[in-house]
């Protein structure tokens, strides 16, 4: 008779109950929750036709204010996260000017947001 393989361990999802739950240092910071707002109403926007280019770079841009600030504060302090910060910041400041060249009928609470994005960033970097 084989012997019987080892019962393989299945994915499940993460624990829901707030006091077992892991928490990054990142999902804390509400420039991070912010950023992830902004990233989802910048895909989510209604761009005009002929404007895909400029969608798909400011879609990335947002992406990457939200990779950015994780990645930095899961560095720990130092220049690594200065950097990673910065980079964020200039992430938002190019997904500003892809709104700016558009004409999106939804877009200034997300310039708004975007800006109070970019100045928590900047004072996070300083």
């Amino acid at each position: 008779m084989p012997a019987m393989e080892p019962a393989r361990q299945t994915w499940s999802p993460p624990v829901t109950n707030p006091r077992n739950r892991f928490t990054f240092p990142h999902e804390r910071l509400e420039v991070y929750r912010l950023a992830v707002d902004v990233a989802r109403r910048v895909r989510a926007a209604r761009w005009p036709r002929r404007t895909a280019h400029i969608r798909d770079q400011a879609v990335r841009a947002a992406e990457s204010v939200v990779l950015n600030i994780a990645e930095g504060v899961g560095r720990g302090p130092g220049d690594a996260r200065t950097n990673h910060h910065s980079i964020a910041f200039a992430s938002a400041a190019e997904c500003l000017a892809a709104l700016d060249v558009v004409d999106l009928s939804d877009k200034e609470p997300i310039e708004a947001s975007l800006r109070r994005v970019g100045a928590m960033l900047r004072s996070m970097t300083r």
